[in-house]
């Protein structure tokens, strides 16, 4: 087969209208996103640094949203760090699995009480 009718086969087969559109695209490396979304990011990370530097320079308001901000963000961690371990912890150490309908602390449900009312 020659090399021009070899390139044509290919042209016609990336015109094939059966494979997917993504399988002729190579792979991003990073993502991509637009201007308007980074723009917004340095417009919050801009307002964030105006409250730290008037924070810095003794203004009680900035310091408390400051230390607010701060405290969330060690929130977040803290319980992203909590559910990664349960989450590696389940991995690891798989559970009984409740059947539908059975409740999970079926085996440690004790008998009903019996009916102790003192009759007048």
């Amino acid at each position: 087969m020659s090399r021009a009718a070899r390139a044509t086969e290919s042209n016609w087969r990336a015109l094939d209208c059966r494979r997917p559109a993504c399988h002729n695209q190579k792979q991003m490396l990073i993502p991509q996103y637009s201007l308007r979304a980074i723009l917004a990011a340095t417009a919050v990370c801009g307002f964030f640094s105006l409250i730290g530097a008037a924070a810095i320079r003794g203004s009680p308001s900035a310091a408390a949203v400051s230390l607010a901000l701060l405290a969330l963000i060690i929130m977040l961690g803290v319980h992203a760090l909590v559910f990664f371990a349960v989450w590696l912890f389940s991995l690891v150490m798989p559970g009984r699995r409740a059947s539908l309908g059975q409740s999970p602390f079926a085996p440690f449900e004790t008998p009903a009480p019996e009916n102790r009312t003192v009759q007048p």
